[in-house]
């Protein structure tokens, strides 16, 4: 289970983690701004997944629920803010 607060063992890891990106951006700016565009993208798909989900009819929608298929997608999305809130 993915924990939206970030505990004292996580926060060494996590500014060990920002401390090597930015070294690593330092060296490769060019690289780091594309990056940043890529992340922005992301955050784009992660809500077009969402809307897809939102937006589909009744019948498509019980059926995902059904296969777990909308519950994965809600899952991979959220974790994935969750992580990206945290390094932010």
């Amino acid at each position: 289970m993915i924990s939206l607060i970030i505990d004292n063992n996580e926060k060494p890891t996590i500014d060990n983690k920002v401390e090597q990106m930015l070294d690593w951006a330092k060296s490769r700016q060019v690289q780091a701004e594309q990056l940043a565009l890529d992340s922005t993208r992301l955050l784009a798909c992660t809500s077009d997944r969402l809307d897809k989900l939102t937006n589909q009819g009744f019948f498509k929608r019980c059926w995902d629920r059904f296969t777990g298929e909308a519950a994965a997608i809600e899952r991979a999305n959220t974790a994935d803010l969750i992580q990206m809130q945290k390094t932010a």
